[in-house]
């Protein structure tokens, strides 16, 4: 009787190590799947259109695009501007962006200018100008609002007058907002929160000896598409308040920190007060190990239910590193590589993963993807709900489709003038004299063999209590079109939870019964005390 009820209580715990096992399994691990594609084409910013092509800029003003998934690159076009070898982003196309009309949207440093194509990058239409002195600014990021209103910002280093500008008409023509928010050498970061419907944006460092610039390294916030704008997070020197890149889960807004000299960490804030002034002190949920300096240059979330940051060293050696997280607090290396201080800024992230899959360049000749594993099953999104100002999201509104009309060159509007802003409409072909030189440090990449690399184990468990990340269904990832090479792994292998979970259930049931039968024999002695041992 007593090894009967032992057995059903081993069963229990088998039942009770089974659930507590896979309750805590690290989803990121087990979601993600990162391929290394060794290809001739390293590229910075990249987005992806509704057509699922892939939209690459070089660090040489050149535009790319990939049909396959980044497997092979075609040469579209080459922005005209001024290389200045003391100028670390002259020529880095940094900003590809495109928006819910399908127009693609490029910046790079040196060219003063934003650009926009409307008919997939056939031609290209000068829409913004910096009026910088020299030929050194550009307009780092953009975004967009449930609305379709676009928001771009510029980056400069005291040659131009850093500005926010809004367009109500897919780019045609730009007005300046945010006038407020003025005393700041550059602005590094804008981005729209689906999930309240807000509005960011990051102001860029102070230098050492400026005595001016009141509003660099804060955070901005508006909730009525940039008309007004408040103070979420203000300068703290202490913890340190230098960010580029942000990204979002619910009303949580993360922020990666920018400094070239010291250790730089993932922080964010909860924008849940109603109180428009109130200004938020941020939560530090990553600190890297002690490796070099690593700027974080892009995030993002992935099926709005996996954090991405994205770290490169800058100006000094150190490690290029992609995270993730499901709940903003446990984080895991997806991957880690050593790199040069000429290797540096590098590891910008797609914009838009709209294929379901990210890309990226960790440092010249590793060009990768992100992507969940094709195991995963699917489900259905639930329905959108409609955003308020006065309470959060747990699901972001539906992206914009693109409309259905195909706009041609010679239907491109040019661009109305605004304040401060001068256009121009430069060559479609690109100049030959510089260009051809420039071109010929890009050639057309060959299509080229993958290795798959598999996560890490979770670095850094920060102890505050965990808030999941709410979050619809991931939809169906396209196919894979590449060929898999044997692993290769940065770190511990992957481990098989199940496996785990049913050898300790054996072990426990074993170690019960024999427990029993030990107990049951020590019963039987005392039961009959009158029994001896024989003799030998």
């Amino acid at each position: 009787m007593v090894v009967r009820k032992t057995v059903w209580f081993g069963l229990g715990i088998m039942f009770f190590v089974f659930v507590l096992f896979f309750s805590t399994m690290p989803l990121a691990s087990a979601d993600l799947e990162f391929v290394l594609i060794r290809s001739s084409l390293s590229f910075a910013g990249n987005d992806v259109d509704f057509n699922g092509v892939l939209w690459a800029g070089d660090r040489a003003f050149g535009l790319w695009k990939s049909t396959d998934n980044g497997l092979s690159f075609q040469f579209v076009y080459r922005f005209p501007g001024v290389f200045d070898a003391t100028n670390a982003y002259s020529g880095h196309v940094w900003n590809v962006f495109v928006d819910s009309r399908n127009y693609i949207f490029v910046s790079a440093g040196g060219t003063n200018g934003l650009y926009r194509s409307t008919n997939n990058g056939t031609s290209f239409m000068h829409v913004l100008n910096t009026n910088a002195s020299r030929s050194e600014s550009f307009y780092i990021d953009m975004t967009e609002d449930q609305s379709g209103n676009l928001y771009t910002i510029t980056y400069t280093n005291g040659s131009a007058q850093p500005q926010i500008l809004k367009s109500t008409n897919g780019g045609t023509s730009w007005t300046r907002i945010g006038t407020t928010i003025s005393d700041v050498v550059h602005f590094h970061n804008i981005a729209y929160n689906p999930y309240n419907d807000y509005l960011y944006v990051i102001t860029g460092e102070i230098p050492p000896s400026a005595t001016t610039y009141r509003d660099g390294e804060k955070i901005f916030r508006s909730k009525d598409q940039g008309q007004t704008w408040n103070l979420v997070i203000d300068r703290n020197t202490t913890l340190g308040t230098v960010y580029l890149a942000m990204t979002f889960a619910d009303n949580y807004v993360y922020i990666g920190q920018d400094y070239p000299s010291r250790i730089c960490q993932i922080h964010r804030f909860q924008d849940n007060e109603p109180t428009p002034n109130h200004s938020y002190t941020p939560q530090i949920v990553y600190t890297p190990p002690t490796e070099g300096a690593m700027p974080y240059m892009a995030a993002t979330n992935l099926n709005h239910n996996t954090l991405i940051f994205a770290s490169c060293a800058e100006i000094q050696p150190g490690l290029t590193q992609i995270l993730t997280s499901t709940n903003g607090l446990t984080w895991t290396t997806l991957t880690a590589t050593p790199i040069t201080p000429s290797e540096d800024r590098w590891n910008h992230l797609t914009t838009h993963p709209r294929s379901n899959t990210i890309f990226g360049t960790l440092k010249p000749g590793l060009t990768y993807q992100i992507k969940p594993n094709t195991q995963i099953t699917p489900t259905q999104p639930p329905p959108t709900p409609t955003p308020t100002s006065s309470t959060p999201l747990s699901t972001p509104p539906t992206t914009p489709q693109p409309t259905t009309q195909t706009p041609t060159q010679s239907s491109t509007p040019n661009p109305a003038s605004t304040p401060d802003i001068t256009t121009q409409t430069p060559n479609p072909t690109p100049p030959s004299s510089s260009t051809q030189q420039l071109t010929t440090t890009n050639p057309t990449p060959q299509p080229t063999t993958i290795t798959k690399i598999t996560q890490t184990t979770p670095t850094t468990t920060q102890t505050p209590p965990t808030t999941p990340i709410q979050t619809p269904s991931k939809s169906t990832p396209p196919p894979s079109q590449t060929t898999s090479l044997p692993p290769k792994t940065s770190g511990t292998a992957k481990v098989n939870y199940t496996e785990i979970a049913l050898i300790t259930s054996i072990i426990t049931a074993a170690s019960l019964l024999s427990v029993a039968a030990i107990k049951k024999r020590h019963q039987n002695k005392h039961t009959n005390p009158q029994q001896k041992h024989p003799i030998i």
